[in-house]
């Protein structure tokens, strides 16, 4: 291989790394949002589950008391 060639492409490797590395970084910085995202709807989900199972064994006891 010529030397001006291989002068010329020292540089290609270093540059394919850190664009790989770049993308890696920012896959994983969307999973964490996303895992971030899911949990908090997940936590809301148990939170509106929880007050709907409230509202109804209140109506259960006051359908009792009616009884």
């Amino acid at each position: 291989m010529p030397a001006r060639l291989a002068r010329r492409e020292t540089g290609v490797a270093l540059i394919s790394v850190l664009l790989i590395i770049v993308v890696l970084a920012a896959v994983g910085a969307f999973m964490l949002v996303a895992v971030d995202r899911n949990t908090e709807l997940r936590v809301g989900f148990q939170k509106n589950v929880a007050g709907l199972n409230a509202a109804e064994a209140g109506l259960n006891a006051g359908a009792a008391q009616v009884q």
